[in-house]
């Protein structure tokens, strides 16, 4: 069985906002594997719902991990009935916390090579001038309800948010190809067309999402108002030291198995990662919008030289000290603010309200 990954360890103890729990119970299960793991995450849910208090933001805070137990018991993908079932309770309990912190969420479907493609949506404070939309694009075993940070301060500063599951992972069915970009450009393509929202466009992506939001806001073809990188590689050319392999061999297996998942079987890994250099396909140095990188100093998934790469000055770069992967356990009070600012930045700017139409084919 492969062990839990470390960075899961960080990530969840942010989702539960409890690290003594996390890492004991992870400690007794000890793999995602365990035929108890969904089974006891759920109970946990079920736990911490009938411990609610009656006042509404005790409602709204065990309404939150409840979503963090539940989808910790999904974790990493949705592979065996149990977590299915569990899925589809952590759909019904997102949507009643979304309920209950004044921003509904909604579900719908795009279409993408004859394939409907689950995203959610959650629109902003209707209060607050629209500023823009931010796509968010999960990483390979995160699912569009995982709740990381407190989208309510995105929404009430006049950002509509959209979340989709990463490609190949979750409710996508799109298998993850070298040009999985066009899964993305069929949802922008969709968000114009239906919705009407006549907004920047600004792609934020988490981990491996991280990298196709930078590709993105490389290529002309999406003419973004920016695109935020948050702990995703760029250029995979650095050979890690042999010590280093081993430390973090559990990632290495647990990301080489989601990688193979998402291609849904039909690409070697290697080869697969082989294709993805931004530096080796020409683009890195070319962003046709403003970029924000922002990463944990201390991550063991994605290696931090390649903050060094990026010197271009549409391209702002920031490294957290002493914080992991995605900078996962310093969002409340340096990622989120960092982020906030720089969309305030770039969507008060005069470049980005002149350029902020995307280039949409209907055909």
């Amino acid at each position: 069985m492969i062990p839990i990954p470390e960075d899961f360890h960080l990530r969840a103890s942010v989702m539960l906002e409890d690290e003594t729990l996390v890492n004991r119970d992870f400690k007794v299960l000890k793999s995602f594997e365990n035929p108890q793991w969904s089974l006891h995450w759920l109970n946990l849910s079920q736990l911490y719902k009938a411990s609610a208090q009656h006042t509404k933001s005790a409602q709204v805070q065990a309404l939150k991990k409840q979503c963090a137990a539940l989808a910790i018991s999904c974790y990493p993908a949705l592979s065996d009935n149990q977590r299915a079932a569990n899925y589809e309770k952590l759909k019904e309990t997102y949507r009643t916390l979304c309920e209950q912190e004044g921003y509904p969420v909604q579900y719908s479907t795009f279409h993408h090579e004859a394939l409907n493609v689950p995203f959610i949506y959650r629109e902003a404070a209707l209060t607050s001038p629209k500023k823009g939309i931010i796509i968010i694009i999960r990483g390979l075993d995160s699912f569009k309800e995982v709740r990381y940070w407190n989208e309510n301060e995105l929404l009430a500063n006049g950002f509509h948010i959209v979340s989709v599951d990463f490609p190949g992972m979750g409710e996508n069915p799109v298998a993850m190809n070298k040009n999985s970009e066009e899964v993305f450009n069929s949802l922008i393509n969709h968000l114009n067309h239906q919705l009407k929202w006549d907004l920047p466009i600004i792609c934020w992506g988490l981990g491996f999402g991280g990298y196709w939001a930078q590709k993105m806001g490389s290529m002309e073809t999406f003419k973004l108002a920016g695109a935020i990188n948050q702990g995703g590689p760029i250029h995979y050319g650095f050979k890690p030291r042999i010590s280093r392999i081993l430390f973090n061999w559990s990632e290495i297996q647990f990301l080489s198995k989601m990688i193979f998942e998402s291609l849904h079987q039909k690409t070697a890994v290697r080869v697969f990662i082989s294709q993805l250099s931004l530096l080796k396909q020409g683009i890195l140095h070319q962003p046709q919008c403003p970029i924000l990188y922002i990463n944990g100093d201390n991550d063991k998934t994605a290696s931090t030289k390649e903050i060094d790469l990026l010197r271009h000055e549409k391209i702002q770069k920031k490294l957290i000290s002493g914080a992991g992967h995605l900078a996962i356990d310093r969002l409340d009070d340096q990622v989120l603010p960092e982020i906030l600012s720089w969309l305030k930045v770039i969507t008060d700017s005069d470049q980005t309200k002149s350029n902020h139409q995307v280039n949409v084919d209907y055909g």
